[in-house]
């Protein structure tokens, strides 16, 4: 967590320690008190210790010393260098001190922890603190699993000679892409560029004219122009009419493999015979070479049917997509399989747009889209205090009992001044370390079990046709030392760490992210994440949402009239979202700009708030 503060900080007992021994008498070595709630992971139960409370312990304790009586401020600077203390673990004791062998948990009752004085020294006249920590990372695989699980934050310390200055302080969102769109994605929009790179099929034929059978060819143009409506419409799907789609790996897919389908089943109906005027006679009638029978506009559509469908041919020729049983087409490199599931980001984040001659890779605001690197991960689970402190002239060890119920019945046993004197023996930190982030803990339910997605058509939704996969959450920006949002740049938070949630009309399981505060007043956008094993495709605000992919609706959190200038989240709170789909109308195959205010909701919303720690609810 702390690799800056480490080189700074890593003497700073010692030079403390040896001053003292010189006489200086401007350190002091104390026992130090702190309180903490319980908490929770988003991570396999199984990886929880569970005892009385939920808690896994704190991890990078550290203290940063103030000569303020008061409570920090932004702009305010310490008086030492910040101290390191050792981590609390997720033990739990009658007592902090037994045959003078300190806990190195939690006492039951009062979530007390007591360090002892060989573990700080505090400058004299120290009179209010603030305490970072963490909870202890679950280990993965790979850095993306982790962080999904974890969560992550970026931290800027912006040291002043080891001391610190609250304003330059940050804790920034992790962005899940540092730039652009990788070459991931152009490289799935060639391959889709590509199959259409070549569209008009020239088709030959022959006619009798002037007593002789002459040779001809008549070019046919594949797209929306189109006389046959069913290869028209499967030009404006492939295409979604030019108007943004899904450019993942997997939802490419999902197109290549029903548009060859469609192509492999397809045959003309057109019954029109082919016909011509030339000079000296009416009508001539066309055929193929060798064929009596007259040609018919649907021979000339299934000729472009089978030109299409050398198209295919032609990309798994060379190694681009292969062709497997029951036609499923497959992306052959796995990195454009994966892509952007592999970096972690939603599928709903790489975006293609159909320019009328290729496809282009839409990836910032200008694109209509939300920018691509403009995802973050949830952040991580931190405990954070800014506090005045209690002391006492003689150690207090017999005050952290299980028998003390309550932070506050030790408190009222620390008469001492509210600074550190050269006679205090005993610190303990007055308000309780508190979660730095909040909690948002959601539910959906669908108003009826059949949803329209347009006037005419109904979507079955009960059973497990639409699970919940992911959320994303508009409204993440920079932090300031105290955990609270600056006006920077604005983060999407991508949650995929969401299971047994279905879309049904009663309320399923509650899902459960982690969320930084949000700005005072603003307005909060998010995206529930759904998939389609409906076996059903239907039609979104996009275009078409197919069997297998990925879909979203989009919602908004306002503040409550009765506090418009309240923020959405708030770190330490809870903040519960209860979601009502009434239609698939305004379902987004791709996930649109979340700061664009005149967004169609697709989501009903009630949003109600609830204290964490002072409740003890879990933060998961």
């Amino acid at each position: 967590m702390l690799l800056m503060l480490l080189a700074a900080v890593s003497c700073a007992k010692d030079v403390a320690r040896v001053s003292a021994e010189e006489g200086s008498g401007e350190s002091v070595s104390v026992q130090l008190a702190l309180h903490v709630g319980a908490e929770s992971t988003k991570g396999n139960p199984s990886l929880i210790t569970e005892l009385n409370q939920t808690f896994r312990g704190v991890d990078e304790v550290i203290l940063v010393p103030f000569d303020k009586t008061d409570l920090i401020e932004t702009g305010d600077q310490s008086n030492d260098n910040p101290t390191i203390l050792p981590s609390i673990t997720a033990d739990y004791s009658d007592r902090a001190v037994s045959d003078g062998v300190y806990a190195p948990g939690l006492v039951f009752n009062n979530g007390s922890h007591l360090y002892p004085s060989h573990d700080l020294t505090l400058q004299r006249r120290t009179a209010s603190v603030l305490v970072y920590g963490k909870s202890p990372v679950i280990a993965c695989a790979d850095s993306v699993e982790q962080y999904h699980l974890n969560g992550k934050l970026d931290e800027d310390w912006g040291q002043t000679r080891g001391r610190i200055v609250t304003s330059l302080v940050s804790f920034n969102p992790h962005p899940i892409l540092r730039t652009g769109a990788p070459d991931a994605a152009y490289a799935i929009a060639d391959v889709l560029s590509t199959l259409l790179a070549e569209r008009t099929a020239t088709i030959p034929y022959t006619y009798y004219a002037n007593e002789q059978w002459r040779n001809a060819s008549i070019s046919m143009v594949w797209d929306e122009n189109l006389e046959d409506v069913r290869l028209k419409e499967y030009f404006q799907w492939i295409t979604n009419s030019g108007k943004p789609m899904s450019g993942a790996g997997a939802n490419v897919e999902y197109m290549l493999t029903h548009l060859y389908r469609l192509l492999v089943g397809y045959s003309s109906d057109d019954p029109t015979v082919y016909q011509h005027v030339l000079s000296g006679i009416p009508y001539s009638v066309y055929r193929r070479a060798g064929d009596e029978n007259p040609l018919t506009m649907g021979d000339f559509y299934d000729d472009l049917r089978d030109y299409l469908l050398a198209r295919f041919d032609y990309l798994a020729t060379n190694g681009v997509i292969a062709i497997g049983a029951n036609d499923v087409v497959t992306l052959v490199n796995s990195t454009l399989r994966t892509y952007p599931i592999a970096q972690g980001l939603p599928e709903g984040a790489a975006t293609l747009t159909w320019n009328g001659i290729g496809y282009n890779v839409a990836e910032d605001i200008l694109d209509g889209v939300a920018p691509i690197a403009s995802y973050c991960y949830p952040p991580d689970l931190r405990y954070f205090t800014n506090s005045t402190i209690s002391t006492s002239t003689s150690p207090r060890d017999s005050s952290y009992t299980s028998t003390h119920i309550g932070w506050n019945t030790i408190l009222n046993e620390y008469r001492g001044a509210k600074k550190v004197f050269s006679d205090t023996r005993s610190v303990a930190i007055d308000q309780p370390l508190q979660y730095s982030c909040g909690m948002l803990v959601g539910t959906v339910c669908a108003a009826s079990a059949e949803l329209p997605f347009d006037a005419h058509s109904t979507v079955h939704v009960e059973g497990n046709h639409f699970p919940l996969t992911g959320i994303i959450i508009g409204g993440q920006h920079p932090l300031k030392f105290d955990f609270t949002p600056t006006l920077g740049q604005e983060y999407f938070l991508y949650d995929n760490l969401i299971s047994g949630v279905y879309l049904r009309t009663s309320v399923s399981s509650e899902w459960k992210t982690l969320v930084s505060q949000t700005p005072a007043g603003s307005s909060v956008y998010f995206c529930l994440e759904l998939m389609n094993n409906s076996g059903e495709a239907f039609t979104g605000v996009e275009g078409n949402i197919l069997p297998g992919s990925k879909f979203y609706l989009m919602g908004r959190l306002n503040p409550p009239e009765s506090d418009p200038d309240a923020s959405i989240f708030q770190k330490d709170c809870t903040t519960r979202l209860n979601c009502v789909i009434t239609s698939f109308e305004q379902a987004h195959n791709s996930i649109p700009d979340l700061e664009h205010p005149s967004l169609t909701m697709g989501v009903q919303v009630q949003v109600g708030w609830t204290q964490a720690t002072s409740s003890y609810i879990v933060m998961y």
